[in-house]
């Protein structure tokens, strides 16, 4: 049942939350210390703060109860920011963050291995990295995690 909510909210709030000038990043339904809970992850290019989220989640909240994805269970509806240190997984997360230094775990044939790099570039479905001036080239799918790497 959580894949089905997730992907229906994706697929009915994405053109929504588009409108509103945000991307839908990701949606999750999961139990947590206070229950079921649908959270939707926003972005923009200018970032996101509380307002925006509010906005989004008063534009959605009639029409979800309407939607009534979760078969009438209770649940409680989040919108929040993705956050700067959250993983990236799609194509579109890695063309965000091009030249953004990347902590990266991926499959080889000697099994995983973990570089930090600034992503170059994506190339279908090729990330090209430089890593300390070398050139490397990794296929998506042999992603296991890509994380950015945040200085403080």
């Amino acid at each position: 049942m959580k894949n089905e909510v997730e992907n229906k909210v994706k697929q009915f709030a994405k053109p929504i939350v588009k409108d509103l000038g945000y991307e839908l990043v990701d949606v999750e339904y999961e139990e947590k210390e206070n229950g079921m809970n649908l959270t939707l992850f926003i972005d923009s290019k200018d970032g996101i703060n509380l307002k925006d989220c509010e906005l989004v989640s008063n534009k959605l909240n009639q029409p979800l109860d309407e939607l009534n994805p979760t078969n009438d269970e209770s649940y409680n509806f989040n919108v929040s920011s993705v956050g700067l240190d959250r993983p990236l997984k799609t194509v579109d997360d890695f063309l965000r963050n091009i030249n953004t230094e990347l902590e990266i775990t991926y499959n080889s044939a000697k099994g995983e291995k973990t570089i930090k790099g600034v992503l170059k570039n994506v190339e279908g479905n090729k990330l090209k990295i430089n890593q300390k001036g070398k050139p490397t080239t990794l296929e998506i799918e042999q992603v296991v995690k890509a994380l950015p790497v945040i200085e403080l």
